[in-house]
């Protein structure tokens, strides 16, 4: 989750923002408690922001637990 967060060059709160989350659950699943479930809006919104730079969904990872778990 961070990687995708720092790619969009987003910190957490802004990156919460983006996808209508609770900025907690965010600095939760960077740590590696609980596992991320979006909607497919939340989704939508994710590969749009990913493709302003240059990504696509064929780029995110196939695990969003933190490196090193």
């Amino acid at each position: 989750m961070k990687r995708i967060r720092e790619v969009l060059g987003l910190t957490q709160l802004k990156f919460a923002q983006l996808l209508e989350l609770d900025p907690n659950a965010v600095s939760r699943w960077e740590r590696g408690q609980g596992t991320p479930r979006f909607t497919i809006g939340q989704v939508k919104v994710l590969v749009e922001a990913l493709e302003e730079k240059g990504y696509g969904l064929k780029d995110l990872p196939d695990d969003l637990r933190p490196i090193g778990l």
